[in-house]
């Protein structure tokens, strides 16, 4: 069992802006990749809202591009397995 602890503090205040950061660079992904296929990013949504009963924490809209959608779905993926592993941190 992990017990909380005061050290534990600064992470919970930073939990808020780390993962804005990280829906920032999935989206950004996302809609990178959309336009570099050819496709106009619309619009783009960096905070989380609700539609419904559905939680978002980032979406993008974009026209035209590819039919297949597979690389732009994949991007993300992929940009965490570059920042893993080509990062100043990685061995």
């Amino acid at each position: 069992m992990i017990r909380f602890t005061w050290a534990h503090l600064p992470w919970v205040g930073a939990a808020p802006l780390l993962m804005l950061l990280g829906t920032t660079l999935h989206e950004l992904a996302h809609a990178g990749v959309a336009w570099l296929q050819g496709g106009e990013i619309t619009a783009i949504q960096l905070l989380p809202s609700f539609e419904g009963r559905t939680l978002y924490f980032g979406r993008f809209w974009f026209s035209g591009g590819p039919s297949n959608t597979t690389a732009i779905d994949l991007a993300p993926s992929v940009l965490a397995i570059a920042i893993s592993t080509c990062g100043p941190w990685a061995v």
